[in-house]
């Protein structure tokens, strides 16, 4: 897109070679997460300051073209210096809009995310459409994506996790994109804003674009890297690029806490549920489920034992589903537990732990597997 659809006439064109560096960056700007990408936190947090708005939204776009920061290794064993060409500017947007300023209810924020959730996480192929979620800026969300659809937001905050209660009849400042065919209420296709106006560029006196917009970050200097996280999913429902599950399709339509290919593969059907029991021994399914086993048969798979080797007394346990939180609490007397005295790697299955430091002639463990 080399010229403005929302100003019809304005004649842009491209004045740089797309190799050209547009600026530099020392943070990795990507869009690989699903839920929030540090791409979209970077250009919302820009948006909401360069607007002096209390948000700011940006579409979750799922393109871009990957700008490693500086230092970052890259796959022909050189490092990244953090430039971002004008070919990445471009690759980012996919459609050229511009921005506007406008206010919103604390309702209709919740109505917002509500609609972008669902478009990227519903189990319902048909109610899902367009890219990745939103983009937000000052607004921190807790959310539950296991949740059925138009009930995932838990609770809104303004700014952080420790900001005020966004209430349904709170009014907020606003910035986001708007379309030239949209209505005067909406901003990035969503309804229901009040008192929007274009946010002029006083360099081009026409509205600002998402490259002018993006363009403005780059010419300040080093982009820093994005380390918030404002969207905090309660569930640890696996999602692109982390988990192997197909992204963004819910695996646990039922919301049982087993995955749908899990039970059709041992049960058929859907029917099974995360207390049930299917063998004599009287292991559940989750507990099946959770450690690898077959919840048919009794004492099989890989359950955790502790073995000997080298010299060494080792705890070893499976973790074979990532969506699930594992911890391990050590006893000596199987009445009072607490957590045991190790740190879990953070990818391993399985995981082995050194029991041969701790000295003791007699000590109990546990593994707990929870959603």
């Amino acid at each position: 897109n080399l010229t403005d659809p929302s100003a019809s006439g304005s004649g842009q064109k491209l004045t740089h070679a797309l190799t050209a560096s547009a600026g530099n960056t020392a943070g990795t700007l990507t869009r690989l997460d699903a839920l929030e990408s540090s791409f979209n936190n970077t250009f919302a947090d820009h948006l909401r300051a360069k607007t002096v708005r209390q948000l700011a939204m940006t579409p979750g776009f799922r393109f871009d073209s990957v700008a490693p920061g500086a230092g970052v290794p890259l796959e022909d064993n050189t490092v990244s210096s953090g430039d971002v060409s004008w070919d990445d500017v471009y690759r980012f947007f996919p459609v050229v809009y511009t921005h506007a300023t406008a206010e919103v209810t604390g309702q209709n924020l919740r109505t917002i995310l509500e609609s972008s959730l669902t478009a990227v996480f519903s189990p319902n192929a048909w109610n899902q459409g367009g890219g990745w979620v939103d983009g937000f800026s000052g607004l921190y969300a807790t959310v539950n994506l296991r949740a059925a659809d138009g009930t995932r937001v838990i609770e809104l905050r303004l700014g952080s996790a420790a900001g005020p209660l966004v209430q349904s009849t709170d009014v907020f400042t606003i910035a986001g994109c708007q379309r030239p065919t949209e209505a005067s209420d909406v901003l990035c296709s969503y309804s229901g804003f009040t008192n929007k106006l274009s946010f002029t560029n006083p360099a081009t006196g026409l509205p600002w674009t998402v490259v002018d917009m993006f363009s403005d970050l780059l010419a300040q200097g080093p982009v820093p890297a994005s380390t918030r996280r404002d969207l905090a999913d309660t569930s640890g429902l696996p999602r692109w690029p982390v988990s192997p599950f197909i992204q963004p399709l819910n695996d646990d339509t039922d919301n049982d806490t087993l995955s749908d290919e899990w039970e059709r593969h041992y049960f058929g059907n859907l029917s099974a549920t995360a207390g049930g029991t299917a063998n004599a021994a009287g292991i559940t399914n989750f507990q099946a489920y959770a450690f690898g086993l077959n919840p048919y048969v009794a004492g099989n798979g890989c359950p955790p034992r502790v073995f000997n080797q080298s010299g060494q007394t080792l705890f070893e346990f499976w973790r074979p589903r990532p969506e699930l939180h594992y911890s391990v609490d050590g006893s000596t007397d199987l009445q009072t537990w607490s957590p045991a005295p190790f740190t879990l790697p953070a990818n391993a299955a399985p995981v082995q732990l050194n029991l041969t430091p701790l000295a003791l002639t007699r000590y109990f463990l546990r593994v707990t597997a929870q959603p």
